[in-house]
């Protein structure tokens, strides 16, 4: 049975094969074209645009591009549709709802009801030559906020781009020092004062000299536009060395017809210095006061003043203030 129906096929390959094509084709556009112009009912997806002043607002979330209707109308009409290919967008003015972020209302609208008889006369007045059914989507969402510009100073987070015992020494310059953003308010608003650049590069220990990339999170990166994309940073960077040591505290401008007893008699300090100049630190030039002068009454305490060399710039001194204990009035 098999070996006949090879047979006949091979037998009309040749001959037949194409016209049965053929007519296959016309049938399928006939049946196709008569479909076309009948009447039919579809779900489409139709394109919507917002109409609002850019000037003063900015969506923070996408805008809605589409809502899902339903359509009648001849196949040709609704095809049309389906695809695109006629009629134009909705569009909604929603610069009153918008105008509540400038009023400061309480009450902001950051939606659309498209099902709405308003909104759907809109809806109906651009579908032209098809009817429409019912709108499918229930609620178009947005949020927006005002939009705002803010200038700020820049400046450079580097404890982690610098070698170990590496400090900047002496000025960082920063070229430009302002940038401008602009974005929604609240965004803008919330940015670092000063802005930081981080350095890229990592173990720093000679002069930097490099460009940087003023860089935004990458959630504020769509939203937030800058006037200045990178920056110019210039600074040098020196060793520095730490000493720790206890220092005596000696009474100053104490009234000798008085006794006092300080609670401690010495203090822990430690201190920062530039490797190159470590020739220069003698330990018997700090010297630590407990000034009369400076008591405060109201807890019987006295900041502590350090004399050091010029080159030490950077210390820590516990305790930094010391309590008097005992005061007694001489017996006259």
């Amino acid at each position: 049975m098999v070996n006949k129906l090879v047979q006949a096929f091979l037998l009309f390959r040749d001959s037949n094969a194409k016209v049965i094509v053929v007519c296959l084709f016309l049938s399928t556009m006939l049946w196709f074209t008569l479909e076309l112009n009948k009447e039919q009912s579809i779900e489409v997806s139709y394109p919507v645009s917002f109409e609002y002043n850019d000037s003063l607002f900015i969506p923070t979330t996408p805008l809605p591009k589409h809502i899902r209707i339903m359509i009648k109308g001849t196949g040709w009409q609704v095809l049309s549709k389906y695809f695109g290919l006629s009629g134009k967008s909705v569009v909604y003015d929603i610069n009153g709802m918008l105008q509540s972020y400038v009023d400061g209302s309480i009450h902001k609208k950051t939606y659309i009801l498209p099902a709405l008889p308003q909104s759907q006369a809109k809806i109906r007045k651009s579908l032209e030559t098809v009817e429409l059914l019912g709108v499918l989507s229930d609620t178009l969402s947005f949020t927006f906020d005002r939009r705002a510009k803010r200038t700020l100073p820049l400046s450079i987070y580097h404890e982690k781009a610098l070698a170990e015992d590496f400090q900047i020494d002496g000025k960082v310059t920063i070229e430009p020092q302002f940038v401008v953003f602009e974005g929604p308010e609240k965004m803008v608003k919330n940015l670092a004062d000063p802005f930081m650049l981080e350095l890229p590069e990592k173990n720093i220990k000679t002069a930097y000299d490099n460009e940087v990339t003023i860089s935004l999170p990458a959630n504020q990166q769509k939203l937030i536009v800058q006037d200045k994309k990178t920056a110019k940073i210039q600074f040098d960077v020196a060793k520095f060395m730490s000493k720790t040591f206890r220092v005596p505290v000696m009474a100053k401008g104490f009234p000798s017809s008085t006794q006092f007893t300080l609670s401690n008699r010495a203090v822990q300090l430690k201190f920062h210095f530039k490797a190159s100049d470590l020739g220069q630190i003698r330990l018997k030039e700090f010297k630590v006061y407990a000034d009369f002068s400076e008591l405060n009454p109201a807890d019987s305490t006295i900041k502590l003043k350090l004399i050091k060399p010029a080159v030490v710039t950077d210390y820590q001194m516990v305790p930094n203030k010391i309590k008097l204990r005992n005061v007694e009035k001489k017996d006259s």
